[in-house]
């Protein structure tokens, strides 16, 4: 494999002012949306059977007696957000079962997506079971078609053909003092971060590329634009997650736009991710940026052919390679799940994207990592959207952590942004990969 040497530029002073939030706001003084005692009643957990005298709301259908845990008396359904949270120390200890509790009211908005989905008809075959302005349950049935569900337990609530959530207790360890690192660190497939409600954070990726040649790797937000719920999130394995911005999560959370975003969650390298605004009415603003393909600089020598890739996705002006020949700008392809048509524009790939540090022209700038500090905040990522709160690469943070990893941490470093299996793999699956031996040379401007 080619060994690349990088570089890029991180502005800001990084160091102390990252070190004192940690110290200030470890993630067990955050405001964390706690489980209650209650369950869910509509989406599952594995694999157990309903518990004696449990009072069913009409209409919810229990799946059938499976194994139960001596231990467990919640049985078969799920409980919802944060289940515990515990500061032992170097790291806080956070227990959930990756199932929120989301109450969604159908919008005219919501209802044109819905109807607007290419395979409307075989999706809804029954048509949409709800109406504006009808508030919908997590995993409630809303009619679509498809059978990875159970009844009455996140059947119709999911999109065909993806999978079902189920609740999964899991433990995530989250130091309490971030580290910054000069490291290059990757984001990999499955968990990344943790959201304030316990759902799981996931990254860019939906762990595929065009034609399994290893050279376009699609966007999740993209590919799996179709596959998600009205909460844009959806499960793998049972692993509900979001890749970025919902705005069932932003109602959860309570973030009004009216200055600058709470907390939202926390990666695994223990700097917190913040929402999508910087200031009152302000969103904080992604430098990374597409490609301009009608440009000779970035471009392959036609507009909208994906024939070539940077050099250096860190640098607009480092030129690019021949890769094997993807799609034109603009042509069709099919969603990853539910194989609805999709447009795969400017932006459908992540050698699409060029991180530009022209764009850090106010405090709402965003760095390589998608981070910033200011006003006492410490060093901290954002979750970024555009002004209609569509998501903007790379949606929460990345493509690289900012901090180090820990030997504990919910996941690992990647050694490249770009080398993923080209067979098809699960998003959940957490298996070791082979990334490669690229090299990157990192420069860090006060």
């Amino acid at each position: 494999m080619e060994i690349w040497a990088k570089s890029f530029w991180v502005l800001g002073s990084l160091l102390g002012a990252s070190m004192a939030q940690a110290e200030n706001h470890p993630p067990a003084d955050a405001n964390w949306i706690m489980n209650d005692g209650s369950t869910s009643l509509l989406v599952v957990r594995e694999p157990q059977g309903p518990p004696p005298g449990l009072d069913l709301p009409e209409g919810v259908v229990p799946p059938p007696p499976q194994v139960m845990d001596e231990d467990d008396i919640l049985g078969a359904f799920a409980r919802v957000n944060v289940l515990e949270v515990e500061n032992t120390g170097d790291y806080t200890r956070i227990k959930t079962a990756y199932v929120p509790e989301y109450e969604v009211l159908v919008t005219q908005d919501m209802m044109d997506q819905l109807l607007a989905r290419p395979k409307f008809e075989t999706d809804f075959p029954d048509g949409v079971l709800v109406s504006v302005g009808d508030t919908v349950r997590f995993g409630q049935d809303i009619g679509y078609s498809g059978d990875t569900c159970t009844e009455g337990a996140g059947l119709g609530f999911w999109p065909p053909a993806t999978f079902c959530a189920t609740g999964i207790s899991i433990d995530n360890f989250i130091p309490n003092t971030p580290e910054p690192t000069e490291d290059i660190c990757y984001t990999t497939l499955a968990d990344v971060g943790i959201f304030m409600n316990g759902t799981v954070l996931f990254n860019w990726s939906d762990g595929q590329s065009y034609g399994a040649q290893g050279d376009w790797h699609n966007m999740a937000h993209i590919y799996e634009a179709y596959d998600f719920d009205i909460c844009q999130g959806h499960a793998v394995e049972g692993m509900y997650h979001h890749h970025g911005y919902s705005q069932c999560l932003n109602d959860a959370i309570g973030d009004t736009g009216d200055g600058h975003s709470p907390i939202w969650g926390y990666a695994a390298d223990g700097f917190a991710i913040h929402g999508p605004w910087h200031d009152a009415g302000v969103l904080a603003q992604s430098s990374w940026r597409v490609r301009d393909y009608a440009s000779e600089a970035e471009g392959c020598g036609e507009d909208g052919d994906r024939s070539c890739i940077m050099n250096d996705l860190l640098n607009p002006m480092s030129g690019t390679r021949p890769v094997s020949q993807g799609p034109a700008v603009g042509e069709f392809g099919k969603s990853m799940f539910s194989q609805n048509d999709i447009v795969l524009e400017n932006g459908a790939f992540f050698e699409d994207y060029v991180f530009d540090a022209a764009l850090q022209t106010t405090p709402a700038s965003l760095d390589a990592y998608n981070g910033h500090d200011h006003d006492g905040l410490g060093y901290h990522y954002h979750i970024t959207t555009d002004a209609s709160m569509n998501p903007v690469f790379p949606y929460s943070f990345g493509p690289m952590y900012r901090g180090r990893l820990h030997d504990n941490a919910i996941t690992s470093c990647g050694a490249t942004a770009m080398e993923f299996p080209a067979g098809p793999i699960s998003e959940a699956s957490n298996q070791s990969i082979d990334l490669g031996d690229a090299q990157w040379t990192v420069l860090i401007a006060d």
